[in-house]
């Protein structure tokens, strides 16, 4: 979550199942639909890589992977926890 004098409010937030290079596996009940997340930030608000955040260009939603555009700096694990914000659906 964010504090409330930032304005953003999050599409969904919970702690990642694990990460890669280049993507992150959102936790079990995200989304089943491919692409749901797709143009959506995603923002680590804590645990491993917290403070960085990343644009979905593609996501599985049987295995709930979603790529991002970028490196990740320091790679996600599940002790992440993320927000999604903005586009979703």
């Amino acid at each position: 979550t964010f504090a409330a004098d930032t304005g953003l409010l999050s599409a969904r937030s919970n702690t990642a199942q694990a990460g890669g290079a280049t993507s992150i596996t959102l936790d079990a009940s995200a989304s089943a639909v491919d692409d749901f997340y797709k143009y959506a930030l995603i923002v680590l608000t804590g645990g491993t890589g917290a403070g960085q955040s990343a644009i979905v260009t593609a996501y599985n939603g049987t295995t709930k992977v979603a790529t991002v555009e970028s490196t990740w700096s320091v790679t996600p694990d599940s002790t992440s926890v993320y927000a999604v914000i903005g586009r979703v659906g």
